[in-house]
């Protein structure tokens, strides 16, 4: 049963981890200046400095936001609480055994225990920091995957760009042979419909004139 004190003692211990938790990523996010990402992306800073800047501002409020929810769960599936509370019991606990075993044990004595009691701390921590270690390779790996994905539609963008640029460059442009041969053609399909229909409305008013016709058929009862 927890007692009274040892509630004080764990909440106290959660605080003050999640308050230092909380200051190491905030120190984190600010190290990802916006003058450094925008250097990643020279175009898009240059054609759209403040949609790039409104992406950087939601990108560090979603990464905060996601570097706490995960971490949080890592020190509730870590038992992190626990592991805080245990390190004090045992600093408590050698403090007092190190007074008993003064009294009853050599020098040397003390110095084992205390270096025992050490390497099972470091290796806590340890294990700890390694979850820690592992969880930023991720956030890494992820924030890499985003900026080739940035780069490469940047690069596609500005290929549209030309490819749009250049036809309306070439369309404009008369003296280009192209435009020439397009301009060129529609002009000799223009006259080649209108030539058609005079022949066809030549032809038809001649065979008027020479008292041509038109056979009606009949149908015989």
């Amino acid at each position: 049963m927890t007692t009274c004190g040892e509630g004080d003692r764990k909440g106290r211990l959660d605080k003050n981890f999640r308050h230092a938790l909380t200051l190491t990523i905030e120190k984190f996010l600010h190290s990802i200046k916006f003058s450094n990402f925008s250097k990643k992306y020279p175009e898009i800073y240059e054609k759209a400095p403040f949609q790039l800047e409104q992406i950087y501002c939601q990108l560090q409020t979603e990464l905060k936001s996601q570097i706490k929810e995960n971490t949080s769960e890592l020190c509730e599936k870590q038992n992190v609480s626990y592991l805080l509370d245990s390190f004090e019991k045992s600093q408590l606990s050698t403090s007092n055994e190190i007074l008993w075993i003064s009294y009853n044990s050599t020098e040397e004595d003390i110095k084992n225990n205390q270096f025992i009691e050490k390497i099972k701390q470091r290796d806590r921590l340890k294990s700890f920091l390694q979850e820690m270690r592992s969880e930023n390779d991720n956030r890494e790996n992820i924030l890499f995957k985003n900026h080739e994905e940035i780069l490469t539609m940047g690069k596609q963008i500005k290929s549209l760009n030309e490819n749009v640029t250049k036809l309306l460059d070439d369309l404009k442009d008369s003296s280009n042979p192209q435009s020439k041969e397009f301009l060129h053609d529609v002009n000799n399909l223009d006259d080649y419909d209108a030539s058609s229909a005079n022949d066809f409305t030549s032809s038809s008013n001649s065979s008027l004139t020479l008292g041509v016709q038109p056979e009606l058929i009949t149908l015989d009862d």
